[in-house]
């Protein structure tokens, strides 16, 4: 830059000289023509270079302005690096002050994170607006300069050269406003960001403060507390002293209240056996409950005592079918009285049942074949006189698994091969004696088959079992119990 000031100044000194050496000669009037010739040599060479010298002499000042702007930036950069120490060295301090918050608490930190990240947020909403308003100045400046470097165009068309490269400048120019602002504009933010630093610092410190205070109080509390906790334990240890004294005399107690128990034990038991010998004497009207499984003497009155197999929730035993060891193709007055052997195949008599069923009674018939059980229940059974023929007067509702056989048979008499009173002669053609109809859905007492299969329907059948005739039981159990 100083060269070219320097290759100005010189051209402008001879410019001079030539214009005072052409003026002198053209006084000269008695010159030779050769010295005319070179005076007009110099007058023309001066106007041409005249303008050239104006041009440059309007130029300086933008040079200055350039280079005073060039200070400026190097300026506005060194700021900017000192804010930019300004603000690691803030942010280091920041660090220590979130070490010691998150020791303190982790959730108080938590919440001032995103305290803080609202802020920055906040902060760079309004650095944004702000950038925008200074993009619009920007823009409208260079409109200006557009406007001002057309101007420069219309009046320097004769020196197109000097115009391009006043264009050039002013490009220059323009590059360097827009650095300017934004250095100003990051100078701004980071003034701005040491701010909200130190009024965060502010804040963590009060948080801090706080914080301490709030440990102080909780550390007497507890010490407060622990005060507390040691009353409790010493009134905790003299009340276990005195369970101890407790424990030591109901120990005592339960001693001797197990002494108690074991004699009434034994008195019980004595009253038991000596109940169930009465009972086994005089015998029950029908199977007791909550006595053991086994054989009891059943006293009707109007009927001589006879043993029957009871359970211990007071079910009568009154047929059974396991193996075929007995013969239930019987006479009447064999299923009148009953036949068999109750610790094996049974039926107990027709004149029973009639005598026990006066009062209300349910019946319960277990049965299986080979290795599936099922069973009937209906809650009102009943058998009539032997004037009715023994007649299944009522059974009530049904429930079970095995399907309802039994009900076709309600209403209708019993019949043995020596006494059928069936329509077809039913227990003629099928053993064993049955409430027989037309003729029956389910028989109990006909012949017994190991195999579990009765191809001519002469077996122990139960229609719904599989709704056919030729499978045969190998298990049956029929049971009464009065109803309560």
């Amino acid at each position: 830059m100083k060269t070219w000031f320097f290759t100005f100044f010189m051209m402008t000194w001879v410019l001079e000289k030539i214009s005072v050496e052409g003026s002198a000669n053209r006084l000269q009037e008695s010159s030779s023509p050769n010295t005319n010739l070179e005076s007009t040599c110099n007058l023309r060479c001066f106007s041409i270079l005249k303008p050239i010298l104006d041009n440059y002499t309007l130029l300086k000042p933008e040079a200055d302005a350039i280079n005073t702007m060039s200070n400026n930036i190097k300026d506005l950069e060194s700021k900017l690096a000192i804010a930019v120490e300004k603000i690691g060295f803030k942010e280091l301090i920041i660090k220590e002050k979130n070490e010691q918050l998150k020791i303190k608490d982790d959730h108080a930190s938590t919440l001032n994170n995103l305290q803080s990240r609202l802020a920055n947020l906040e902060c760079e909403t309004r650095i944004k607006d702000q950038v925008i308003i200074k993009d619009k100045e920007i823009t409208e400046y260079i409109v200006q300069l557009k406007s001002n470097e057309l101007l420069v165009k219309q009046k320097d068309e004769k020196i197109e050269a000097q115009s391009e490269l006043i264009k050039a400048n002013n490009g220059k120019v323009i590059n360097m406003t827009i650095t300017i602002s934004n250095l100003q504009n990051r100078i701004e933010s980071a003034e701005r960001q040491i701010k909200i630093q130190e009024d965060l610092l502010v804040v963590k410190d009060n948080e801090i403060k706080k914080k301490t205070e709030e440990i102080k109080t909780r550390d007497n509390f507890i010490r407060s507390r622990d005060e507390e906790i040691k009353v409790q334990l010493d009134k905790i240890t003299s009340k276990e002293e005195e369970n101890m004294s407790l424990r030591a005399q109901i120990s005592s107690k339960d001693n001797q209240i197990d002494g108690l128990n074991k004699q009434n034990k034994m008195d019980l038991e004595k009253i038991s056996e000596i109940t169930q010998d009465y009972s086994l004497c005089r015998g029950f009207g029908s199977c007791p409950i909550g006595q053991p499984n086994g054989i009891y003497t059943i006293n009707i009155p109007g009927m001589t005592k006879f043993y029957a197999p009871c359970n211990i929730d007071g079910w009568m035993i009154i047929q059974r079918r396991k193996d075929g060891s007995e013969n239930f193709s019987r006479d009447w007055l064999d299923y009148k009285n009953g036949f068999g052997n109750i610790n094996s195949e049974f039926f107990i008599g027709l004149e029973k049942l009639h005598q026990l069923t006066k009062k209300p009674h349910e019946l319960l018939i277990e049965l299986a074949h080979k290795n599936v059980s099922k069973y009937a229940r209906y809650d009102n059974f009943k058998i009539g006189s032997e004037q009715e023929h023994y007649m299944l007067t009522t059974l009530g509702n049904y429930s079970g698994t095995a399907g309802d056989s039994l009900k076709y048979h309600e209403q209708k008499n019993f019949s043995t091969w020596d006494r059928d009173t069936s329509p077809n002669k039913c227990s003629s053609d099928f053993t064993g004696g049955w409430w027989f109809h037309y003729c029956f859905e389910s028989k109990l007492n006909g012949l017994y088959h190991k195999s579990g299969t009765s191809p001519s329907s002469k077996g122990i059948n139960w229609k719904t079992w599989n709704n056919e005739y030729t499978t045969s039981l190998t298990f049956v159990e029929m049971k009464i119990r009065p109803i309560s």
